[in-house]
């Protein structure tokens, strides 16, 4: 087990398979979830079954890839403020883009279009470009509405009140769903709005990209 300070002034404790959750330190005990210690378990077999559960094809087949690599470590990071602390699974892959997964906790899925009901419903926070970095899918639990940075939309016609935040990328764009069951990108330079398609769609594009070992992100060619 080791630990080292993170970009949130807290405390990151990294355990791999030659470790046992009881030497987690008390500090860190309530980061793990029972997902967290079911996972831990055998993490290559529990994410092998959570990726024959997955009914997005090009998600199932990254989960497949991350397990056949094997190449794993549970993270634990402290932070403060406390909301942004986050336990999940580091899968490293030469092959895939590899990415921190985190496992739902109680997640609150109220008022989330179905598909995205059934996304949470398997994982959690996704980082692809590490902890504290922009380039990822986020929880359940934080949608915000593209309304409220008061731009005026370009791009698609979209209802801004309707049109929710739901991960990043490395530049600083946001992943976006409608309400009515839509995807794709909001930049934020120039508030323009691209969509993928549906949420099932947008969800298969995103893994595509990581299955390509590239960052998902948006093109500025679509503007």
């Amino acid at each position: 087990m080791r630990t080292k300070s993170n970009d949130y002034d807290g405390v990151t404790v990294i355990l791999t398979g030659e470790n046992r959750l009881d030497q987690v330190p008390a500090s860190h005990q309530s980061l793990v979830t029972p997902a967290i210690r079911e996972a831990f378990a055998d993490p290559p077999a529990f994410f092998l079954a959570l990726a024959k559960q997955c009914s997005f094809p090009k998600m199932a087949l990254w989960l497949q890839k991350l397990v056949a690599a094997n190449d794993w470590s549970l993270v634990l990071h402290q932070a403060e403020p406390e909301f942004l602390s986050l336990a999940g699974f580091e899968w490293g892959n030469n092959e895939v883009k590899g990415a921190t997964i985190a496992l739902p906790h109680q997640p609150n899925l109220v008022g989330l279009p179905p598909t995205l009901q059934t996304y949470y419903s398997l994982v959690s926070e996704i980082h692809w470009n590490g902890y504290g970095s922009a380039g990822g899918l986020d929880a359940s639990s934080n949608p915000y509405p593209i309304s409220q940075f008061g731009f005026e939309i370009q791009g698609a016609a979209i209802n801004p009140e309707r049109a929710y935040v739901w991960g990043s990328s490395v530049h600083g764009d946001m992943l976006i769903y409608t309400y009515d069951g839509q995807g794709g990108w909001f930049t934020h330079d120039t508030h323009h709005v691209h969509l993928l398609g549906t949420i099932e769609e947008t969800i298969d594009w995103i893994f595509t990209q990581l299955l390509a070992r590239s960052d998902p992100k948006c093109d500025n060619s679509w503007e």
